[in-house]
């Protein structure tokens, strides 16, 4: 499989997560009209749990094929925007709980695609502030971004 085909089923896995709480605000990708998924920065608006997924190593040799490289491994960042006019702490809760959903379906294996072989368990989640308007810029998302490493078989 494809690295894309890989970041596929991330993908899929993520979206089929149910957030423990606010389930009608689930997690999703936005695509733009030529299916290309909208980096966080780009999205206009006020959207929460809007997601995208960031190569923040890219993928090299797994260490443990021979002469015939066909294993990879590949440090991804997953990230989700949430919306910053509620109370803050109260948008820091709610991300925590959704970042142990996220966890949870990133080491199912059930919910892999054949072509990968293991996820690592996510290093520390971080936080960013999206910052937007004219003249000041204020604050009107956080960011969070879940690291974790993703092995995978590829032709």
């Amino acid at each position: 499989m494809s690295f894309l085909a890989v970041c596929g089923a991330i993908r899929t896995a993520v979206e089929a997560a149910a957030p423990n709480f606010d389930t009608d605000r689930p997690y999703v990708f936005d695509e733009d009209a030529n299916g290309r998924v909208v980096p966080l920065e780009e999205l206009a608006g006020y959207r929460d749990r809007v997601c995208d997924l960031r190569v923040i190593t890219m993928p090299r040799d797994d260490g443990e094929a021979s002469f015939t490289t066909q294993r990879f491994r590949a440090r991804l960042g997953l990230r989700i925007l949430y919306q910053a006019q509620q109370d803050r702490a109260w948008v820091e809760a709610r991300a925590a709980d959704d970042a142990a959903v996220i966890v949870r379906a990133l080491l199912t294996p059930s919910l892999w695609d054949s072509s990968v072989c293991t996820i690592a368990p996510p290093e520390d989640p971080t936080w960013e502030e999206r910052r937007g308007g004219n003249p000041v810029p204020q604050l009107v998302g956080l960011i969070l971004t879940i690291p974790f490493d993703v092995v995978y078989l590829s032709p």
